[in-house]
C-alpha cells in the first residue's frame, strides 16, 4: 500500500474516473452551458479530466481550468458551483466493500473498495478507499485514497460567499434551477454575482 493521501486522485482513481465518467451528464452540461457567453472568459476550478472543459472548448468558449485564484474571475461575472448536503451523507461501513468494478482497455479488472464514516460535529464525510488493478487473480497495483468531504447545511455557504464580496446569491436544489428551501436534497447549486 502506498502513502495515504487526503483528497488526492492517484493514477488508478483517475483511470476509474475516466472510465466511469468519460463524458459530462447532458443535463449538468446543459445547466452550466446556460451561463456561458461567447467573448467572455470562463474558469473551471478543479476541472479534472476535462469532461466539462472540453465540451465548452468544442463549442468555441474561452475557458481555462484548474485555477482557484480569485483574481482569475472576471468582474461582474457569475460564479456557479455545487456542494453536497448533509442529506447526502453515506451509510456507515465498518469494513471495506467493493463499490465498483470495471474493465480497463487492456482487459484488467480495476476495483474500488471503500467504506464511509460521517462525523456529525464537523459535518465531514470520511471515505477511505482502495483502488486495485488485477490481471486475473494477480494484483498488479494498489492505491489508497483518503477522501474527506464537508457536507453543507442549507444557508451555511451564504455567509462565506457574502464575505467574499458576492451580493447576489441564488441557491438551487437541482440542475433545473428549482429554488432550494432546505438541505433535504443531494446538493445545493449556487449562482453568485
Amino acid at each position: 500500500m502506498g502513502e495515504l493521501k487526503q483528497n488526492y486522485y492517484g493514477s488508478l482513481c483517475t483511470e476509474m474516473y475516466e472510465i466511469l465518467q468519460e463524458q459530462a451528464p447532458q443535463n449538468e452540461l446543459d445547466f452550466y452551458l446556460s451561463y456561458a457567453e461567447k467573448g467572455k472568459k470562463i474558469l473551471e476550478p478543479l476541472c479534472g479530466s476535462g469532461r466539462f472543459l472540453v465540451p465548452f472548448l468544442e463549442r468555441g468558449f474561452d475557458i481555462s481550468g484548474m485555477d482557484l485564484s480569485g483574481e482569475m474571475l472576471a468582474p461582474g461575472g457569475t460564479f456557479v458551483f455545487a456542494v453536497d448536503t448533509v442529506f447526502d451523507r453515506c451509510e456507515e461501513d465498518s469494513d471495506y466493500k467493493v463499490n465498483v468494478s470495471v474493465k480497463t482497455k487492456e482487459g484488467y479488472d480495476l476495483i474500488l473498495k471503500g467504506k464511509n464514516h460521517y462525523d456529525e460535529k464537523s459535518q465531514t464525510q470520511f471515505s477511505p478507499s482502495i483502488y486495485e488493478l488485477y490481471r486475473g487473480a494477480e494484483l498488479l497495483q494498489s492505491e489508497t485514497m483518503d477522501f474527506q468531504t464537508h457536507l453543507y447545511q442549507y444557508g451555511e455557504m451564504d455567509e462565506y460567499l457574502r464575505g467574499c464580496g458576492f451580493q447576489s446569491i441564488s441557491v438551487y436544489s437541482s440542475y433545473r434551477k428549482e429554488p432550494a428551501v432546505n438541505d433535504q436534497c443531494e446538493m445545493l447549486i449556487y449562482e453568485c454575482s
